[in-house]
């Protein structure tokens, strides 16, 4: 926590706790849930990473531990897409047939999820909104084509979130790539507005992994009769050119050797 702010250091442990409380809610109420034959314990494990990736966000939250950042980023990467299938699998049996389930089990599902999700969110946003001793002054234009560049990819994933369908054969495809490219979008933006040699190399990683991936689902576009599937596959294109956009931004914004 060298170099953090007090501000900060008290905001993360607040996302932990929310974290974790939200974990042990799931933890203790899951009763050999599964999701799509997912075992209990792949989805304590699950939780288990993003009460980590908390705890590490603390940690480092002065970035005095350089090697922690990638990490952190990993862990939020594999955390993100699973829980909040997780929590929309548990919301849809809520509101509809609860396969067997008690209600209030659901509901406390439900409620640790979001918990859980909130905590690890909130240090994110805490993450990339205090001052670091590591970063370096910015190149205001830079930073404009850097807003440019986010405004274009989330404009594409709101399309392909609410245009989304669970019965599209890539529905939780489009949902990661959807959740992965938020992440990498706010990491890259980050490490514009505020630079930090670190940073840039784990923004120009997920930005470039990303896309790939949003380019190679939504390439094989064709119209169809189905709307909400056209509108998906647009999304993603649309995303997939503002991770594009956000990549070379970044890499113009990553320091030069000296």
């Amino acid at each position: 926590m060298q170099g953090a702010t007090i501000a900060e250091v008290i905001g993360h442990c607040v996302c932990l706790v929310l974290t974790v409380i939200g974990s042990i809610m799931v933890g203790v109420t899951i009763n050999d849930l599964e999701v799509d034959g997912t075992a209990d314990n792949s989805i304590l494990f699950t939780f288990a990473c993003g009460c980590l990736m908390s705890f590490m966000l603390l940690i480092n939250a002065g970035r005095a531990f350089p090697a922690f950042l990638p990490i952190t980023v990993a862990l939020g990467y594999f955390w993100f897409p699973r829980a909040i299938t997780y929590c929309d699998a548990w919301r849809s049996q809520l509101e509809g047939d609860h396969q067997g389930r008690s209600k209030s089990d659901l509901q406390v599902l439900v409620a640790g999820c979001i918990l859980s999700l909130a905590g690890t969110f909130l240090g994110i946003i805490f993450e990339c909104l205090f001052p670091k001793e590591t970063r370096r002054p910015a190149v205001k234009l830079l930073e404009g084509f850097g807003v440019l560049a986010s405004l274009v990819s989330f404009a594409g994933a709101i399309c392909l979130w609410v245009n989304n369908d669970k019965s599209f054969a890539y529905f939780s495809e489009y949902q990661r790539i959807c959740i992965q490219g938020a992440l990498a979008t706010i990491f890259s933006l980050d490490s514009i507005l505020f630079p930090d040699p670190d940073l840039v190399i784990v923004g120009l990683f997920m930005c470039t992994y990303t896309a790939c991936e949003a380019v190679y689902l939504g390439i094989p576009f064709r119209s169809t009769d189905n709307k909400d599937l056209e509108n998906s596959q647009i999304g993603l294109m649309v995303h997939a050119a503002g991770l594009a956009l956000m990549l070379i931004v970044a890499t113009f914004s990553f320091p030069k050797r000296t």
